[in-house]
Parts: structure tokens; sequence; C-alpha cells
């Protein structure tokens, strides 16, 4: 699988470093920006890449002549697992560009480019083989610019996979919660400022959106809990979106349930 996980993630009980990215929630620098995402990849990165594996071993796609091409990857990127033959990281925080160069440096990963850039706003010109991958971005961005950048993405890329917060599939697993939506735990105040729940990513919304503009879309839910906890900590769900060749009809396949990842 490529470089591996290993090589690039930090130790266990090592944390994301301040970013200086602004998110619409807290209006200022998140105080651990990826946090979550951080601790869900140091968990499951491997299930994670796994799932992104299958999915472009089906579509023909082999990761050794292919781009990834990794939005948001903080200090905890995915692609490395995957085995691609060119690597590139893109983020819109110039404190974490410097620290992913040096993570690049350190580790003398020659087939890593490093791109300082908003996903808002990506106009790069990408090989024709490349797959995006989206890990935890779509919740800083406020919720009426998440479809105008899930659509930009989609005119330089034919597969997109995200991982993201979701604000569904809560009840249909039955954990008890009310209303549908995930509580603010105290540790969450700390970057939260408010119970607002838009914060976290709709995925019904984000497939039927792709797959309207013309992808075979699947989506797969995902918890991270303690093990002891009575319920989910955090709640997940995996998107792979496939453009369909000319003549087909775009297929959409939502899995309300999907595995708990204890920590």
């Amino acid at each position: 699988m490529g470089m591996g996980l290993k090589k690039f993630l930090p130790g266990r009980r090592g944390r994301p470093p301040k970013s200086d990215a602004r998110n619409w929630f807290n209006a200022g620098p998140t105080i651990y920006e990826t946090v979550y995402y951080h601790t869900l990849v140091q968990h499951a990165g491997q299930r994670l890449a796994n799932f992104l594996s299958e999915r472009l071993r089906k579509s023909g796609v082999k990761p050794e002549e292919a781009t990834g091409v990794e939005f948001g990857p903080g200090l905890s990127p995915l692609a490395p697992a995957l085995g691609f033959k060119q690597m590139v990281f893109v983020d819109s925080s110039r404190r974490m560009i410097g620290r992913l160069q040096e993570m690049v440096a350190a580790r003398k990963a020659k087939n890593v480019v490093v791109w300082h850039n908003d996903i808002r706003g990506f106009d790069q010109r990408v090989p024709e083989n490349s797959v995006a991958i989206v890990g935890e971005v779509l919740t800083h961005l406020r919720p009426s610019e998440r479809l105008g950048v899930l659509e930009r993405l989609t005119t330089r890329f034919d597969r997109i996979y995200l991982v993201d917060r979701s604000v569904e599939f809560v009840e249909k697993r039955r954990w008890g919660l009310k209303g549908g939506f995930l509580p603010m735990r105290r540790t969450e105040r700390k970057t939260y400022r408010t119970k607002n729940n838009d914060m976290l990513v709709s995925p019904n919304e984000a497939a039927g959106f792709l797959n309207r503009l013309g992808f075979h879309v699947e989506v797969k839910a995902m918890a991270m809990r303690r093990r002891k906890a009575k319920g989910p900590e955090t709640l997940y769900f995996q998107l792979w979106a496939e453009r369909a060749k000319a003549g087909e009809k775009p297929r959409l396949l939502v899995r309300p349930s999907g595995e708990v990842i204890r920590k």
C-alpha cells in the first residue's frame, strides 16, 4: 500500500498543530483544526484507505499510475497509504504548508508536492488520472459554500473521495440521541463557540448534488467513539463519487449504517 501511513503520521499521542486558517463557526483560528480527523486517521486510516483502494480498483484505476490530490491533509495525510505515483497536498494555511514541507523533507518523499491553495478557489491543473481526497474540509466551510466547492471539484476531477463529519444517520443507528444531532461535548467548546449543527455536513445533500451532476455516488456511515461510551463521540461518512460514462445512468447508493471505530 505504498509508503504507508506510519511513515507520515506522528505518534498516537501527538496532536496536530495550531492552524492559521479561519473557520466560519468560531470567527477565528481553530485551536486544533484537524484534531478529530487526525484521531480518525490514527485509529482507522487503513480502513479508510481500504475503502478508497477498493473503489479505485473497481473503476479500473491503478494508484501506481495515478495522482492523489489531498485537500486539507494536516499532518494526517491519507494518500500515502494508497501508493499513488504522485501525491499533491493542498492546504490554505501557510503555517500548515510549512509543517507539511518540513514533514515531506524529513521523510525524503520525492513524489510529493505541496501547494498553497484554497479549495474554494482551486484552479490548478491536475493530471488527467487524478483522484481528489477531501478529508474533513467541508465542515470548515460555510454551509452555503459547500455545494459550490463540490461543483468546482467536478470540473477538475472525475473521481472524488470525501470523509467528513455527518449530521445524518444518527437516529437510524439507534444510539438514542434526541433530534438526530450529535450533542456538543465539553471538550469541543474550546473550538466551537456555538451549538449550531450547521457545522456538520449532510452526506445526503452532497451525494444527491454530485449524482445530479452525472456521478455514480456511494456513501457509507461510520462512527468513532470511546470504548466504554454509551453513544458515539463523532459520526463520520465516506463518500465516493465517479463520473458516469456517456450513456450510463448515474447510480446512487447510501448506506445509513456502518462500522464503529473504537479508540
